[in-house]
């Protein structure tokens, strides 16, 4: 397995969650990707390279030390995300 940065699924799971509860959001392609982008650039990264079992301990446990850092961002992006027109 290559390296992944398991901070990229944590992100992406409190991102779905947020944009569900939130109906003024854009949930666009390009706006999620924007989101989740901003959000990775704004945290430090998690790489992790093996495929056992010891990965979800590590993402849970990331994944609980770091939940209010990633809300944070996730809050303050989605508050800036600018409207975009559809052509």
């Amino acid at each position: 397995m290559k390296a992944h940065n398991i901070m990229e699924d944590i992100v992406e799971k409190y991102l779905k969650e947020m944009i569900l509860a939130d109906k003024t959001v854009c949930k666009c392609e390009s706006c999620y990707d924007k989101m989740i982008a901003e959000v990775l650039s704004n945290i430090p990264a998690k790489y992790v390279t093996s495929e056992t079992g010891a990965i979800y301990a590590v993402i849970e446990q990331v994944r609980v030390e770091q939940s209010s850092v990633i809300l944070k961002e996730l809050v303050k992006i989605m508050k800036n995300l600018k409207p975009h027109s559809k052509t």
